[in-house]
């Protein structure tokens, strides 16, 4: 849980970090990845995802993660974007 005071101060990094990506106009990448290869991609493999089948992988700059979304080429095409407010789900 983010403490109450500490979150004007995080949405501020946040909000920072996301457009300075942004104006650095960062490729995306995707390609599918074999189930034994996900732990070489991602620094965190989520309960859901299944490791004997193949999975599609999203990277942006240094981050990746598995994704069967839609996806933009490069981070430019978003223009700017504004973290608003900060939520946990219990």
């Amino acid at each position: 849980t983010i403490p109450p005071s500490d979150r004007n101060d995080i949405k501020t990094k946040l909000n920072d970090e996301v457009n300075r990506l942004i104006k650095e106009a960062v490729s995306v990448s995707v390609r599918v990845v074999s189930g034994s290869d996900l732990e070489k991609e991602l620094t965190e493999i989520p309960d859901y995802i299944d490791k004997e089948k193949p999975c599609r992988v999203v990277r942006m700059a240094d981050v990746a993660c598995p994704c069967g979304g839609t996806h933009v080429q490069n981070v430019s095409e978003i223009k700017g974007m504004e973290i608003y407010k900060l939520a946990v789900k219990k």
